[in-house]
């Protein structure tokens, strides 16, 4: 007897079948007839009659069936394991279908058993392991792991415009490794050397990534170095301007005296002064130099004492040392030949370095000389002003004078001096000459000053105007002269020597007339006076017939103006021609704009009716009223 066994799966290994009598034989497919051992991958799926027979008269044989079930083969197909975020779906192929997809690691979210895909862009980056599984009696399974790459991150953090002369500078991605390419490039770590790649535009690319490559591209602006410069400058006088120069253009010049391209030194005085010549780019470049201001060196000549003929020594001095001094009565130390005569002697005093300074002295050595002096006019009204005029053998180096009157003065060879008050007065001149001599003299009643007359007059009416126009000249002139009226050519009789006058005018409204009165007296002084008449007018308002309020600047205000007189009252009303009043004003200065009450609500182009009371400051008590129209353009 077999003992009965299965059911099997066809990938079982071989099974050894058991019977109670040995020494059998077996026949069916899939086992050895000797052994028994029954063999499920050699006898395939199905339903196998296995027999075992024990030969001889006694023999027997015994049969079983054994069920062999066909293993279903779950082999995965998918050969792209790795992959990139932005695949889209997978496709889940195997072998045999009707199994089932599992996510066995990394989540679940991408994985569509239905459409039997996976969605790398909903799954995201990651590791994933999937299994393909068959349930039963023979289960088969399979397993694949899939890598899902993100792209990675090329972005270069931006890099600023560059000069040619820097030094290099750091690329920085935001992803370490990948490839830089372009212009200027060196590492690792890479750095971008503007040298290297010289003035332009570097389109430079950062490509980063195996399988998922992303890259990223961006530009480098490399801008030429700028080299200022100052021509070199020599040291300045103080006085002396100087344009400044560069070899290198669009600079521009700054430091205290400058203006332009022009350094004055002029209002900074001397001293070392600082200017800057200043390319203003980011590859620009400032130069700087110091130029030397010097003032003038004091080349001034201390006026010696007097010298007399025959005197003994004299050191002249200066102001400043170590010039140069140069005349034929100096040496070369400023000491004067002692054995000069009588005469005139030039010496001159200069400094010839980076200012050129000099004085000039002339030194007299004379005798005493004869002291004297004119004076003119001697007589006359007041105020006389006299002239004197040293007549002395000599110049004198130093003067005074006695006027007189009180009044002195140092004035050298000429002077003058005036006389307020009559009077005759003894004049007195002091010289003291350059040979160290002295004199003076005294002219008695060298100078007589009589007194004026006093011209001076009134008229009737005060306040002439075009209505009244005969004017009465009143004389309040100092007696004992003789006058001289001048009533201007606008009268009737211009010339009148009588004491009071009458003048006849026909004249305009405010026209102005000048009449002057001269007298003189016994001594032949002489007084003037001249008044300006004014012939006023009658108070006259004017009024414009047209403006135009459109925005030019011009004529854009509706405004009555006097003719100079001042209101004391006033009233301006602005009708429509259907009667509406749309503007008034109790100021003068305040016109109408074209709009309703100056509101801005602009009226209509049209001929509008204006009124205006009013009251001038003269004539307070005669109110005055005008009427007529105007026109509104645009």
């Amino acid at each position: 007897m077999v003992i009965p066994v299965g059911p099997f799966c066809n990938n079982d290994t071989l099974i050894q079948l058991q019977t109670a009598n040995p020494n059998g034989i077996w026949t069916g497919n899939g086992v050895d007839i000797i052994t028994g051992e029954f063999n499920p991958q050699i006898a395939g799926g199905g339903t196998h009659e296995i027999t075992y027979t024990i030969p001889g008269n006694c023999g027997h044989s015994d049969t079983i069936s054994i069920n062999v079930i066909n293993y279903i083969d779950p082999t995965i197909l998918i050969t792209d394991t790795l992959i990139c975020n932005d695949f889209g779906d997978i496709s889940l192929t195997s072998n045999q279908l009707g199994g089932k997809w599992i996510m066995t690691s990394g989540g679940i979210t991408g994985l569509d058993t239905t459409s039997k895909v996976l969605n790398a862009k909903l799954a995201g980056a990651g590791n994933y392991q999937l299994t393909y599984n068959f349930d039963g009696l023979c289960p088969s399974v399979d397993t694949i792991n899939i890598e899902i790459q993100a792209y990675p991150d090329s972005f270069v953090n931006p890099i600023d415009t560059l000069c040619n002369n820097w030094t290099p500078i750091q690329l920085l991605p935001n992803t370490n490794g990948g490839v830089f390419t372009g212009n200027g490039l060196s590492g690792p770590p890479i750095l971008f050397d503007p040298v290297i790649a010289g003035t332009g535009t570097h389109t430079i690319t950062h490509t980063i990534g195996d399988l998922c490559v992303n890259f990223y591209n961006f530009n480098i602006e490399v801008l030429p170095e700028l080299f200022a410069s100052i021509d070199s400058i020599n040291p300045l006088c103080v006085d002396e301007s100087i344009a400044l120069t560069t070899t290198s253009n669009g600079g521009i010049w700054t430091g205290d005296g400058v203006t332009g391209n022009t350094f004055d030194p002029i209002t900074i005085g001397a001293g070392n002064h600082d200017i800057f010549y200043e390319i203003d780019n980011q590859c620009g470049d400032t130069a700087q130099f110091t130029i030397v201001v010097v003032n003038p060196i004091d080349a001034t000549i201390i006026q010696p004492s007097p010298i007399c003929e025959g005197f003994d020594s004299l050191q002249i001095e200066t102001v400043a040392q170590n010039g140069v001094w140069s005349g034929n009565a100096v040496n070369n130390t400023g000491l004067v030949n002692n054995s000069l005569t009588e005469g005139n002697y030039d010496i001159i005093y200069s400094f010839n370095d980076v200012c050129f300074s000099s004085d000039s002295l002339q030194i007299e050595i004379l005798d005493v000389p004869n002291t004297n002096f004119v004076a003119g006019p001697r007589t006359g009204c007041i105020p006389l002003n006299a002239g004197f005029f040293d007549t002395s053998d000599s110049l004198a180096v130093n003067t005074y004078w006695d006027f007189g009157n009180g009044i002195t003065s140092n004035d050298l060879d000429t002077t003058s001096n005036t006389y307020t008050v009559p009077g005759c007065y003894d004049v007195t001149m002091y010289n003291e000459y350059s040979n160290g001599c002295a004199d003076s003299i005294t002219q008695d009643d060298a100078i007589c000053a009589y007194d004026l007359p006093k011209a001076d007059f009134a008229y009737l009416p005060d306040n002439p105007d075009i209505n009244n126009q005969i004017i009465e000249l009143l004389n309040t002139s100092t007696a004992d002269v003789t006058y001289w009226w001048d009533l201007g050519p606008e009268a009737l009789d211009r010339y009148s020597t009588a004491s009071n006058p009458i003048a006849i005018y026909s004249l305009f409204n405010e026209d102005t007339v000048t009449i002057s009165l001269n007298v003189m007296n016994v001594h032949g002084c002489i007084d003037s006076i001249f008044r300006n008449l004014i012939i006023e007018d009658i108070p006259t308002l004017f009024v414009p017939n047209a403006f135009s309020p459109n925005g030019d600047g011009d004529n854009e205000v509706f405004l009555p103006v006097t003719n100079g007189y001042k209101l004391s009252k006033y009233r301006l009303l602005i009708y429509d021609r259907w009667g509406n009043l749309i503007f008034e004003s109790n100021n003068p200065a305040h016109g109408w704009d074209g709009s309703v009450n100056n509101n801005g609500n602009t009226c209509q182009i049209d001929v509008y009716v204006w009124k205006i009371y009013f009251e001038t400051e003269k004539d307070t008590d005669i109110p005055r009223e005008k009427v007529g129209t105007v026109s509104l353009i645009r």
